[in-house]
């Protein structure tokens, strides 16, 4: 993350602005950028977590993890529109490559969506954190790679069409399935 000096200004005079707390950017700045010193204690765990993650990323390669989370995302989006249902950004420009998001349809809510999802095909997708009647299916580290995406929307287009949402299941698979087959050999 960064941040301008005009923003540090504009955090620093809110009175609103969160404190004593992990999340706290103001902790963060004056502890540790400007008092070099670590605000709170570390989760061990989550650091060796990272670490791990760094290291995946460096043995992969930057364009090769950005372009692995793209055919995924170019995956699960073909999947989801042949398949018929509604992505929710205007345009892949603005969508990020870790997830897709899809309008629940009209009649249903994004909980019952994703509780039928994972209670009877054991697919867990992620709701819309506040955007709206949404749905998300992610494809992001591990899930960005093989048919991770291709599962997730077999498992969202069958749940849709459990609840009475008339889906084109098997053109959405096709279409992920074209997207996926041009992707490079994943890494061992």
């Amino acid at each position: 993350m960064t941040v301008s000096e005009t923003a540090w200004e504009r955090i620093g005079a809110n009175p609103a602005a969160p404190r004593a707390s992990f999340l706290s950017m103001l902790d963060w700045k004056e502890q540790w950028i400007d008092g070099n010193k670590f605000p709170f204690t570390p989760s061990v765990s989550e650091l060796y977590g990272v670490e791990a993650s760094v290291d995946e990323l460096l043995a992969e390669g930057l364009e090769a993890s950005i372009e692995r989370h793209e055919r995924s995302a170019a995956a699960c989006r073909a999947g989801a529109r042949a398949m018929g249902v509604e992505l929710w950004p205007r345009s892949d420009e603005i969508a990020a490559a870790c997830v897709t998001a899809i309008a629940v349809p009209e009649g249903l809510t994004d909980v019952q969506v994703r509780a039928h999802c994972r209670e009877r095909y054991g697919v867990m997708i992620s709701g819309g954190q506040g955007a709206g009647n949404l749905v998300r299916i992610g494809h992001m580290g591990t899930s960005a790679r093989g048919l991770h995406p291709v599962v997730g929307l077999a498992a969202l287009g069958r749940t849709l069409a459990d609840l009475g949402v008339h889906v084109e299941i098997g053109a959405g698979v096709e279409a992920a399935l074209a997207e996926v087959s041009q992707a490079k050999p994943a890494i061992a």
